[in-house]
């Protein structure tokens, strides 16, 4: 199929294509960091439910009623996670948070997905 018609067939504009393009980078980059080693921390609460979490990227984190509903769930979660961070780095959205820094991962010497941004 040519480059200018999406998954179903239709006829994408050029800004539809540039959009499209730009999502398929992102999609790239956080294959990227996501192949880098990252602390999960798991926590069984009161409810028998598990709360689960990845130390790296502040406010990444679900809640499953099992650990491996948990744990699969949270991969979810960091895809989600790493594209609002990219998205909102994308100069063509007129918005740029700055860095993402994680000062207990450097500290402790982790992976951080900050140098991922960079």
């Amino acid at each position: 199929m040519p480059k200018n018609f999406d998954e179903l067939g239709n006829k994408m504009t050029p800004e539809q294509l540039e959009r499209s393009d730009a999502k398929a980078q992102i999609l790239l980059q956080i294959q990227k960091i996501l192949a880098r080693p990252y602390r999960r921390e798991f926590r069984q609460d009161d409810d028998g439910s598990w709360f689960a979490r990845i130390v790296e990227f502040p406010g990444c984190m679900t809640v499953g009623a099992t650990r491996e509903e948990a744990d699969q769930m949270l991969d979810d979660a960091a895809v989600n996670w790493l594209t609002v961070m990219l998205e909102d780095r994308d100069p063509d959205s007129g918005t740029d948070r700055g860095p993402v820094t994680t000062p207990s991962a450097r500290e402790q010497g982790c992976s951080s997905p900050a140098s991922a941004f960079a």
